[in-house]
């Protein structure tokens, strides 16, 4: 009987005495493009008629492409003073000299967020991935019809959006039905440089034909682009 008396005494006290949250967060980001900086921002908006002090934890952390934490790639720690009605805001600057090594070729940045309003005790905690737009290879036919047993000529076209050198870089060609795998090796390839190739290809079966091109090296992976030609008898 007492430990319920007591139970209920202290729902009622919890009641009496809750503070409602009053700040609203927002985590918001532009687009994640490889070799260009990230940013998160944080929005915190107060709706109370008082300054309110927030501490805030942004931490950027690499991870495999299956989630495996692999390490630290930026922390930022700040207080925000929001006065009341207000809306203040914060950001954590991840830039490629920071995760470039850091984070794996096929890999992504994952970012958590902890805001605690000093004071009131509201907590807010997010945590969100961010998976790298990566370039795609330009892949132009010659010719959108051609006639069987002619060649096409494939022209392939990619930049190395990274500031660094690409390394063990090598590009293959297919196409289902109609190409053995064409691998060519580019070596390495410099920072913000064009690759450029040409293969000519024969054409053996009649119908369309998806041609794939894929970009490998060390820093940067499963780059592709594609085509379709038409071959006729």
């Amino acid at each position: 009987a007492c430990m319920g008396a007591r139970a209920e005494y202290l729902e009622e006290y919890y009641k009496k005495n809750e503070i409602e949250d009053d700040m609203k967060f927002n985590l918001t980001h532009g687009e994640v493009k490889i070799g260009e900086s990230v940013v998160v921002n944080l929005e915190c908006k107060n709706s109370s008629d008082e300054v309110r002090s927030v501490k805030v934890v942004m931490t950027g952390t690499s991870i495999t492409y299956m989630g495996k934490p692999l390490g630290l790639v930026k922390r930022m720690e700040h207080t925000l003073f929001t006065p009341e009605k207000q809306t203040s805001r914060c950001a954590l600057y991840v830039s490629p000299e920071d995760y470039i090594g850091r984070i794996p070729p096929d890999g992504a940045l994952k970012v958590a967020v902890r805001a605690e309003v000093q004071g009131t005790e509201q907590i807010y905690t997010v945590s969100e991935q961010f998976d790298f737009n990566k370039p795609k290879i330009v892949l132009t036919p010659n010719k959108s019809t051609i006639r069987k047993g002619q060649a096409i000529k494939l022209k392939i076209q990619l930049e190395n959006p990274l500031k660094l050198p690409l390394k063990n870089a090598r590009i293959r060609l297919e196409a289902a039905r109609n190409l053995r795998p064409v691998n060519i090796n580019c070596g390495q390839v410099k920072p913000r440089h064009k690759i450029s190739a040409t293969v000519s290809v024969p054409t053996r079966k009649v119908g369309k034909r998806r041609f794939v091109a894929s970009f490998d090296s060390e820093e940067l992976k499963d780059i592709q682009g594609e085509c379709v030609v038409t071959i006729i008898d």
